[in-house]
């Protein structure tokens, strides 16, 4: 061998592959120089501390271009989707993104392989904005919620053999590609210029020939024997989810009326038999996402989507809405409607009776049937509602504001019965939250269940919620039972995770109590309080893995939901893992400005981390001079975990006296361990009726 000659050693390994370049940049150079190269050297501050940020590995800078890869794909298009938001700042840098999963060599010299070739072709369809991702680099990231994508469809790459599946990232304040914009880049000049597609092509033309010929016989057919115009959905469920309709307003507070308006359609159509309706949380959890209708459908698990918009101005009022089959985007029916705000539920039914009517269903035999939508004679306080049942969606962030609508809604209409009930929620919520003693909150719960049952005896969600009060604060057990178990609930289909609950605290049946919550889940699988409670289930059952599953998409999806923070940091809290728990609580606290109890895991956390002192400053702090009720249940943690038990458990006994809620998960939270050995807390178990 010649001594001379340097063998050079060579890494192979499967990564994302990132490419970026500056889209104008040469004419840019020609334009203006000083300022083309001002613009490259912030791409590259930009681009270099966000790819160290996401754990990124910078390969090559050629010109205004740059080769990356991650170990994480799902890490690749967080980076590519932090990096386009930060180019779209001003100055704007007109930066298009690829990416690739694919085998790669890393040698001395270069960087090689055919993922390498993918990435670049990737890149250069892109346009300015946006981030093209493959197919391989989709299935990565597919379960994440957080992500939204658009499929592109399939696309043949000059020197590359097959056909490569293309996505665009559709997050807020991305480019989305257009469909112009996609045939002349990608099904024309690509296509063409590769011998490969050119023989696909000629494959599907054939193919469509063959289709085109089936049609026309089935067309004879059906022509034939009369069955033309009859709509193939109706042959399957009709199924329908109602989106969220935008707010066109000019004003984000007018946010909670175009929300309300679109659950009260979905309330509106729900009692249209025949007609399957996704759950509200579901369908709103795709609220401010660009994911296409095909992929929500998908996802959802229906084959229409109502969609639309809504503008209120003054006592007008202008509702756009479209009824689109999910399988393909095409629209079935739309219609436009300028208003008085007085004639709001004039157009609810409309759109509902028209929607029964282009799916061939009967709304009722009965000629004369009405959706009996409540006559409100102030419109007032219809708006108190839907901000009232807004800010309730929030809980904690939400529950001072909702109780303040409802309270001016039953003021203002006596009448109205679901008021009452509204009432009853909040009250129970703000018990559970700590807004109000125990002793106070949810005997108001209980006055405004039975208020409203005394005008409608049918109201399930009022039963439901007298059966949560029996059970977390008059703790009667049978009697909670009872209440849930009447048959107005079951009529009304109005199942919620209660006998989870019952199931897990009071028997310590986590198996039943798991799989109902699971079952829950799957009818509604975006459900944010559903979520919350199967993870809540698992981390009392102390599967934190699965729990963190749940949380961690969650949060992706609600990132400002704070008790998903919470409930994540007990996974790292009962495991031991103080500084990771102690993060999320900490977030917790600040998003829930103070509210709830992610304060007490705070200071319990800092306790087992060794502040002892420190920690019983702030604690000291804290109950000298809070004006909030403060929780002896989460009085007593703190003290377990200062390592002063006896305090621990005069204020448990002090929570038995207070009905503090918190009690009635004693026998099996895993907050309590260190007391189980403790005859007073055996004692305290006997008086809860806890004991098997």
């Amino acid at each position: 061998m010649n001594k001379n000659h340097k063998q050079l050693s060579s890494t192979r390994k499967l990564a994302a592959i990132m490419f970026t370049d500056i889209q104008g940049y040469t004419s840019m150079m020609q334009e203006n120089e000083q300022y083309a190269v001002r613009i490259r050297d912030h791409h590259r501050e930009i681009f270099n501390s966000t790819t160290a940020q996401f754990n990124g590995k910078i390969l090559q800078y050629f010109g205004d271009g740059t080769l990356s890869i991650f170990d994480s794909a799902i890490e690749a298009v967080n980076c590519a989707i932090e990096m386009q938001l930060s180019f779209r700042e001003d100055p704007t840098i007109p930066v298009r993104i690829g990416i690739h999963l694919g085998d790669i060599i890393i040698t001395e010299d270069d960087v090689i392989g055919d993922g390498v070739n993918v990435a670049s072709r990737i890149e250069s369809v892109a346009m300015s904005g946006s981030i093209f991702i493959s197919g391989k680099v989709y299935e990565e990231i597919k379960n994440h919620r957080s992500i939204q994508t658009l499929k592109i469809g399939k696309s043949a790459f000059k020197n590359v053999s097959e056909l490569i599946d293309l996505y665009a990232i559709t997050n807020k304040g991305l480019v989305i590609p257009e469909k112009d914009y996609l045939n002349k880049k990608i099904n024309y000049s690509e296509r063409k210029s590769s011998p490969e597609s050119k023989s696909i092509l000629k494959k599907y033309f054939i193919i469509f020939l063959m289709i085109v010929l089936l049609v026309l016989i089935g067309f004879f057919f059906l022509t034939e024997f009369n069955f033309w115009g009859r709509n193939n959905m109706i042959k399957q469920s009709n199924s329908i989810a109602v989106m969220p309709f935008i707010n066109l307003s000019g004003d984000p507070s007018y946010e909670y009326f175009s929300d309300g308006i679109s659950e009260e359609i979905l309330n509106s159509l729900a009692k249209i038999p025949g007609l399957s309706i996704a759950g509200r949380t579901s369908s709103f959890s795709f609220k401010n996402t660009h994911k296409d209708i095909v992929q929500i459908g998908d996802q959802l698990n229906v084959n229409m989507i109502l969609e639309g918009s809504i503008r209120k101005s003054g006592n007008m009022i202008r509702i756009t809405a479209q009824l689109i089959n999910a399988s393909n985007g095409y629209h079935l029916w739309s219609e436009t409607y300028d208003r008085e705000f007085k004639d709001i539920f004039i157009i609810q039914e409309d759109i509902s009776r028209k929607i029964a009517k282009k799916l061939n269903l009967t709304i009722s035999d009965d000629p004369n049937w009405q959706f009996n939508y409540y006559p409100f004679k102030d419109m007032e306080v219809y708006d108190l509602v839907l901000k009232g049942r807004h800010m309730l969606q929030q809980r904690i962030e939400g529950l001072e504001e909702a109780r303040k609508c409802f309270e001016k809604v039953v003021a203002l209409d006596p009448e109205y019965t679901p008021a009452y009930v509204d009432l009853a929620v909040t009250y129970y919520w703000m018990g559970i939250y700590y807004f109000l003693p125990p002793k106070e909150a949810f005997p108001l719960s209980i006055t405004y269940s039975k208020k409203a049952l005394e005008i409608d005896p049918d109201i399930a969600l009022a039963h439901n919620f007298l059966a949560w009060v029996e059970l977390y604060y008059l703790w009667d057990w049978e009697a909670a039972l009872r209440e849930y178990e009447k048959e107005k609930i079951k009529l009304s289909n109005n199942e919620t995770y209660f006998y989870s609950h019952y199931q897990a605290y009071i028997l310590g049946n986590f198996e039943e109590a798991i799989k109902n919550a699971e079952n829950l889940l799957e009818k509604d699988p975006y459900s944010v309080r559903l979520q919350t409670n199967l993870a809540d289930l698992y981390i009392q059952n102390r599967n934190y893995n699965e729990a963190r599953i749940i949380l961690e998409g969650l949060i992706e999806q609600n990132p400002d939901y704070s008790e998903g923070h919470r409930y994540l940091g007990l996974t790292y809290f009962y495991e031991g893992k103080w500084q990771l728990a102690l993060e999320y609580f900490k977030e917790a606290e600040s998003l829930s400005a103070g509210k709830g109890t992610a304060q007490y895991y705070v200071l319990c956390t800092k306790a087992a981390l060794g502040d002892i002192e420190g920690t019983r400053e702030e604690f000291n702090h804290l109950l000298n001079t809070t004006p909030r009720w403060l929780a002896p249940g989460s009085k007593s943690l703190v003290y377990v975990y200062l390592n002063n038990l006896d305090s621990a458990i005069i204020w448990l006994n002090n929570a038995y006296e207070e009905r503090d809620y918190s009690l009635v998960s004693l026998k099996v939270s895993p907050s309590w361990d260190m007391l189980r050995d403790d005859p007073r807390f055996f004692d305290l178990l006997i008086r809860m009726n806890l004991t098997d």
